[in-house]
């Protein structure tokens, strides 16, 4: 079941990336990270492949030591950049000026920005990788970094949803722009935040069972680690077919396909309002729209 799992998860993504490459109107920064997060499913889906056929369906896995470690460590990678995303996102507002109009022009120095946070990103992403798989003892500071940067997230995504509010006199009209492309990523991080969150518990369950256990107990240490590979995996792949519902713009390109045209009615196709969010601000957007109306009107 979890091969096939990967496998749907193999076929959809390409699908997915075309999605968010021609979703033009979105800045071209949020679709370049998109379509790097959605590749890393992609390697993250085939390591996990490949430690299910070693362990599967060949007996002498000696004679496989450099791709199984390989795997390995790109398997845990996979979790951890995931994990660390929201971070590089908050990190690629913070990191631009006040003023700076390069950003609503797409200039290519804005790549650099980008590139910097997802290269961070996937930095820390490999050591903590590095040291797991070796049993470096990191479980603790991985624990407690990850922690941090999460809490830190969550609180920079209440900052950007209040200042989404304020009278938008006070920005530039680079800076609004910039805050509306930001605050649509956080929204849809948000729309799925919640879901995630919620269906990642039983993963977890399974994680800390087969750490409680004791060694002697080594079927059931097994089992529940195949649980947990096998609900991530499920997981992964709802998140990512269900990635286009999220924003009008994505869901503008992605009715064009059969597949997600039976997901999207008409009417829901420009609606900001397909999935409610609780505590969110309501319809951001067309709030963020309200300056450069009175600029066309003048």
């Amino acid at each position: 079941v979890q091969t096939l799992i990967h496998l749907i998860v193999l076929s959809v993504c390409p699908t997915l990336i075309w999605i968010s490459w021609k979703a033009s109107p979105v800045h071209r920064n949020v679709r370049y990270a998109l379509i790097v997060s959605l590749l890393l499913e992609i390697f993250g889906s085939s390591s996990r492949l490949v430690l299910l056929w070693a362990q599967y369906f060949n007996a002498n896995l000696t004679d496989y030591n450099d791709l199984l470690l390989l795997a390995s460590l790109a398997r845990r990678f996979y979790y951890l950049y995931f994990t660390l995303l929201i971070s590089g996102l908050l990190g690629d507002q913070k990191l631009y000026p006040v003023k700076w109009l390069r950003y609503e022009r797409q200039a290519p120095s804005t790549f650099l920005v980008l590139l910097g946070t997802g290269s961070f990103i996937s930095a820390v992403s490999a050591s903590f990788s590095f040291m797991l798989t070796f049993h470096l003892d990191a479980d603790s500071i991985s624990t407690s970094w990850i922690e941090y940067i999460a809490i830190s997230s969550m609180r920079e995504v209440k900052q950007l949803q209040r200042r989404s509010g304020r009278v938008f006199g006070v920005y530039s009209l680079s800076r609004i722009y910039q805050l509306r492309e930001n605050i649509a990523v956080m929204q849809m991080i948000l729309k799925m935040g919640a879901p995630v969150f919620k269906y990642t518990t039983p993963a977890t369950v399974f994680f800390f069972f087969c750490i409680a256990l004791p060694a002697n107990y080594e079927f059931a240490r097994n089992f529940s680690i195949a649980m947990f590979d096998w609900w991530l995996a499920l997981l992964s792949l709802a998140v990512a077919a269900s990635l286009p519902l999220f924003d009008f713009r994505f869901r503008k390109i992605a009715v064009q396909l059969p597949l997600f045209r039976r997901l999207i009615t008409p009417k829901n196709v420009n609606s900001t309002k397909v999935f409610a969010v609780k505590h969110a601000v309501n319809d951001v957007r067309q709030a963020s729209d309200v300056h450069f109306s009175i600029l066309d009107r003048d």
